[in-house]
């Protein structure tokens, strides 16, 4: 049981014994301490206390349901050498790169630059990150050693990878150390009571909304962190099934993919069916694919995809027809089943044109979308097209494909 749990655990069963270490860390303000204390109260509890080994076995489901399903709240102080607009864009893409969401940031005034320099870390703390990791992982053996106290291996990856960011781009004599974080979620609202203690209440509820939202009632046989949304290999009805589940404020993309599985699937026996949808989740069949073992460099994939060729072409054709264009369309979006069928997964970037282009070669899929383009773009690759996304994978250029198709 990780220190989160331990602490929760203690507010909820012993509430004086809470406010006692609450009053000790104000007092002494030696977090060292406090985790010696909180870390030992469970031993000491269950040790001379019978009630608390029956509590535990009440709320083993409770203990059970630690903190890499439920999230963990991080602080970021970001330290004035970085405090630059261009520099927390660099921070923040990092962040959402590792999959930790921003949910808000605070600038400092001079009260408060005064309380973070006393209190949380020196050299010229200049604002807040508050973000939420929906997925933490505990840290391992060699974290472990390295950072007792931290609860979330991504926040040290996190942390590192943006000093690393800056250091590498500096002379080798000089270093920055630019970045402060949390150890856990209780030090972090720690951070935003001293800091931003207005902002207590509305982070609360946030969380709430963000935890609630995140939850899933299936058996889970396995989870795929994205960016914008976790996918979950889960037990639906007695089959197997994949839950996409995405983060709030993302529900613009749900609503694309919800689109095409409840009505293009209608049409097209390319698209898997919608099963089930709600809020901010939706649940297809699950395929398993042939295609899984290999990475798409692989010499086997191409052999394998290279058979397909006419048929991803039209499922790209299908898309203009239809009026749209994906965008995204990329390895990742392929499935090709055990019986040989090709099934298309993953429609967050759909897009409708506002003018069709007139022949399907300058289709934006096929030619790449023009920069004037308003709408949410891929993340990974800046334009795709037929030409540098598809010939080297397919073996084929477009022209020849075309001709076989009549098209």
């Amino acid at each position: 049981m990780n220190l989160y749990n331990i602490w929760h655990f203690i507010k909820g069963h012993f509430p004086k014994l809470s406010e006692t270490i609450k009053s000790i860390y104000y007092k002494f303000k030696d977090k060292t301490l406090i985790y010696f204390i909180i870390n030992n109260c469970i031993k000491l509890l269950t040790l001379h206390n019978g009630d608390v080994k029956n509590i535990i076995r009440v709320d083993k489901v409770w203990l059970n349901n630690s903190f890499e399903s439920n999230g963990e709240v991080i602080v970021f102080i970001v330290k004035e050498w970085a405090a630059s607009e261009k520099k927390i864009k660099v921070i923040t893409d990092i962040l959402r790169n590792v999959n930790i969401s921003i949910m808000k940031i605070c600038k400092f005034d001079d009260k408060q630059k005064q309380i973070a320099s006393n209190y949380i870390c020196k050299n010229y703390p200049s604002l807040m990150i508050i973000a939420f990791d929906y997925n933490p992982i505990p840290l391992d053996a060699k974290y472990q050693k390295l950072f007792p106290f931290v609860s979330n291996q991504n926040v040290v990856l996190a942390r590192q990878t943006i000093q690393n960011y800056f250091n590498d781009r500096m002379l080798r004599i000089k270093s920055v150390d630019c970045i402060h974080s949390s150890n856990n979620e209780i030090e972090a609202f720690e951070y935003i009571k001293y800091l931003s203690p207005n902002s207590c209440n509305e982070i609360q509820k946030q969380i709430e909304l963000y935890r609630n939202l995140y939850k899933t009632k299936f058996k889970i046989l396995k989870i795929m962190p994205k960016i914008k949304s976790k996918i979950e290999l889960i037990e639906y009805k007695g089959k197997l099934a994949i839950k996409k589940t995405f983060k709030y404020g993302n529900e613009r993309f749900l609503g694309r993919e919800i689109f095409v599985y409840s009505k293009l699937s209608q049409k097209y026996e390319f698209i898997p069916p919608l099963l089930e949808t709600s809020g901010n989740y939706f649940i297809i069949p699950y395929y398993k694919s042939i295609l899984e073992p290999y990475d798409y460099r692989d010499m086997r994939y191409k052999r394998i995809i290279k058979k397909y060729a006419i048929q991803i072409v039209k499922v790209i054709y299908s898309f203009y027809q239809e009026g749209y264009a994906l965008l995204d369309f990329n390895t990742g979006s392929i499935l090709i089943t055990e019986d040989g069928d090709l099934k298309i997964i993953d429609f967050e970037h759909l897009y409708k044109y506002d003018n069709k282009p007139d022949k399907f070669q300058e289709s934006y899929d096929i030619k790449g979308y023009p920069k004037n383009i308003i709408t949410d773009l891929p993340e990974r690759f800046s334009k795709r097209t037929y030409k540098n996304a598809w010939q080297p994978i397919l073996g084929r250029k477009l022209e020849d494909i075309l001709a076989e198709l009549k098209l």
